[in-house]
C-alpha cells in the first residue's frame, strides 16, 4: 500500500492495525494535508457482516463534531476495497502512555484527561451513540496533553434500526475493559460505557488494568462478574479517598448504581466532597472553614503581624545561611592554599635532600593549616544549626498564628447567649401552629436536585 494513491491522498507509511484493518499515514497530493486512513482487510471484503460493520463507523463518526474526537473526512468504497479518511492525530497511545512514561498518573494530571474523555462520551450519548469498546488503546494523548478518542467500530446508534446487527447473547468489546452486562452478553447501553471509562481511570491512577493478572478468561469473565475490583488505594497508595469512593460507585456491578451519565461522573470529579453513603455531592464550606489569608483580612492587625514576622524571619535565615558559606569557603580555602604551598615547597626542599629538616621547620605551619579547617568546619555546623532552628521557629510561630486567627474569627462570629423567656410571654397562648409539611428536596433545588452540564453542540 505505501506509495499508493488513493484518490487524492498517497500513502507514506503504516500507522498500526486493529481487529478488522490497517490504518496509514497519507498526504494529500494538492493541499499537503495529513490524514490517517483506515482500509478493510481485504480478507474481509466478501463478509458482509463486517462490512456492514465498517460502514456502520464511518456512519456514526459522520454524527459526531467534538474537539476530543477523531474527524471523519470522507469514506471511499471502490473494486480496491473500503476506506475511512480520517483526521490525522499525532501522539501516543493511552495505555502506551501509562506504561512506559508515566506509569501511575498523579491526580493532578490524570483528572484533567478523563474529564475531556468524558466530555466527548457524555457528547456522544447525547447523539444516542454507545461506544461498547473503550479502552486506553482507542484513546490518543497528544503532545500537548489533548485527547482523541479512536474506533467507532462496534459503536452502536440507538434508534437507527443498526442494533439488529448485534443480537442479545453477544460478546462485544475488549474483555478487560467490558461491563459485566457485556460479559453476560446483555444489551449494553450508555452505563456500560460509563464502567468501561472507570477502568480507564483506575488504570491511569494505579498504572495498572485490574484484570491483567488472570491466565484465562474465563477468570477474567468471572471476576468482572463476581468479584469486587480492590480499592485503588491498595495497589497505588497515593490515591486520594475521594478517586477511590468515585471509582467504586463507577465500578459498580449494578448499572443502576453507576454514574447515570458522564456529566454525573464529571460532576462527581468536581465535587468539593464525596459523600460515601450515597452519591457524590457537592458541599459547601462554612465560614470556619476558609482559608486563613481570607479571615485575617477581616483583623488587619494579626494580618500585619503575621507579615511582620514572615518579612524579618527570613533575613535571620538568610544571614545564617551566608555565614555559613563565606565561613566555609574562606578558612577552607586558607587551608587548602597552606597546604598546597607547603607541599610545593616540601618537594622542593627533598630533592635537595633538607624534606625532614623543611617538616621540622615549618610544623607550625602545618598545624595551623589544620586547626583553620577544623574551625572553619564547626563555623559551618553552627550556622546550619541556627539555620534550621530559625525555620522550625518560624513554623511554628505561622501554626500559632493560624491558630490565633481561628480563634479570633470564632470568637466575632460568637452569637450571644439566649435571654430566658419573661414568664408573661411564656404563659401567653401561642400562635397557630405551621401545620405544612417541611419542605422536599425538589422544592428546595427544583424538580431536578442533580447538576447537569449542558454541551455545545459541534455538529453546526
Amino acid at each position: 500500500m505505501i506509495g499508493n494513491q488513493i484518490s487524492n491522498y498517497e500513502i507514506k507509511s503504516l500507522i498500526g492495525e486493529g481487529g478488522m484493518g490497517s490504518v496509514f499515514l497519507a498526504e494529500h497530493t494538492q493541499v499537503n494535508r495529513k490524514v490517517a486512513i483506515k482500509v478493510l482487510f481485504s480478507k474481509y471484503l466478501k463478509n458482509e457482516e463486517i462490512k456492514q460493520r465498517f460502514k456502520n463507523e464511518a456512519s456514526t463518526l459522520a454524527h459526531l463534531k467534538h474537539p476530543n474526537i477523531v474527524s471523519l473526512y470522507d469514506y471511499l468504497e471502490d473494486e480496491n476495497g473500503m476506506f475511512l479518511i480520517l483526521e490525522y492525530v499525532e501522539g501516543k497511545q493511552l495505555d502506551d502512555q501509562i506504561s512506559q512514561i508515566t506509569g501511575p498518573m498523579p491526580e493532578e494530571n490524570a483528572i484533567p484527561l478523563i474529564k475531556k474523555i468524558l466530555s466527548a462520551f457524555s457528547y456522544a450519548h447525547e447523539k444516542g451513540i454507545v461506544h461498547r469498546d473503550i479502552k486506553p488503546a482507542n484513546i490518543i494523548v497528544t503532545k500537548d496533553n489533548d485527547v482523541k478518542i479512536l474506533d467507532f467500530g462496534i459503536a452502536r446508534i440507538l434508534g437507527d434500526g443498526m442494533q439488529g446487527m448485534t443480537k442479545t447473547g453477544t460478546q462485544m468489546g475488549t474483555v478487560f475493559y467490558m461491563a459485566p452486562e457485556q460479559v453476560k452478553g446483555k444489551k449494553a447501553d450508555f452505563r456500560s460505557d460509563i464502567y468501561s471509562l472507570g477502568i480507564t481511570f483506575y488504570q491511569m491512577l494505579t498504572g495498572i488494568n485490574p484484570y491483567s493478572n488472570f491466565n484465562t478468561e474465563y477468570e477474567v469473565y468471572n471476576s468482572i462478574v463476581n468479584e469486587d475490583l480492590p480499592p485503588a488505594n491498595e495497589i497505588y497508595p497515593g490515591i486520594t479517598k475521594k478517586m477511590v469512593l468515585i471509582l467504586k460507585k463507577a465500578l459498580s456491578k449494578n448499572p443502576d448504581e453507576r454514574f447515570q451519565t458522564c456529566s454525573e461522573f464529571i460532576h462527581a470529579i468536581d465535587a468539593e466532597v464525596v459523600n460515601e453513603s450515597g452519591p457524590p455531592e457537592i458541599l459547601s464550606k462554612s465560614p470556619s472553614e476558609s482559608p486563613p489569608e481570607i479571615l485575617s483580612e477581616s483583623h488587619p492587625d494579626i494580618s500585619n503581624k503575621i507579615q511582620n514576622k514572615s518579612s524579618i524571619d527570613p533575613l535571620y535565615s538568610i544571614f545564617f545561611s551566608i555565614i555559613g558559606i563565606l565561613s566555609s569557603l574562606a578558612f577552607g580555602l586558607v587551608g587548602l592554599v597552606i597546604s598546597i604551598v607547603s607541599r610545593i615547597i616540601y618537594f622542593k626542599s627533598k630533592k635537595i635532600g633538607e624534606g625532614h629538616s623543611y617538616f621540622q621547620k615549618n610544623l607550625k605551619t602545618f598545624s595551623a593549616a589544620k586547626y583553620l579547617s577544623i574551625f572553619a568546619l564547626i563555623i559551618s555546623i553552627i550556622a546550619t544549626i541556627l539555620n534550621c532552628y530559625t525555620y522550625l521557629n518560624e513554623k511554628d510561630r505561622i501554626l500559632q498564628y493560624n491558630e490565633t486567627i481561628y480563634s479570633t474569627e470564632d470568637s466575632v462570629t460568637e452569637m450571644p447567649a439566649e435571654e430566658p423567656m419573661p414568664a408573661e410571654a411564656a404563659e401567653a397562648p401561642r400562635a397557630e401552629e405551621f401545620t405544612e409539611d417541611e419542605p422536599s428536596e425538589e422544592d428546595l433545588y427544583g424538580q431536578d436536585s442533580t447538576a447537569t452540564f449542558e454541551y455545545e453542540d459541534y455538529s453546526h
